[in-house]
């Protein structure tokens, strides 16, 4: 989360707003709103199933599944992207 706030500050930084200016609302958002769903039972699950499907991969394995994703974007036949954007976290995940 910490680094949800970061890029956020940057991004205010590089718009010429100042960053502490919006730190507190930005805090008080994350702890407000995001952490509790965040460490929600519907998350947290879908976490550790990636983390137990995928905990054996080399980090060959990794760039390979990474430029398979970076090649689908865009393209009508996304079999790699699918999966992770039409499951019950994505879903979760665009309700808030």
């Amino acid at each position: 989360m910490k680094h949800l706030l970061m890029t956020a500050a940057v991004a205010l930084t590089a718009s010429g707003a100042s960053a502490n200016e919006y730190q507190p609302a930005m805090e008080a958002y994350l702890e407000s709103q995001v952490r509790a769903w965040a460490n929600s039972p519907e998350l947290v699950a879908a976490i550790n199933a990636q983390n137990t499907k995928y905990a054996g991969l080399s980090e060959a394995q990794i760039l390979e599944m990474d430029q398979a994703w970076r090649a689908e974007v865009g393209q009508a036949n996304t079999p790699t992207i699918t999966p992770v954007m039409t499951n019950a976290a994505a879903d979760f995940l665009r309700g808030r």
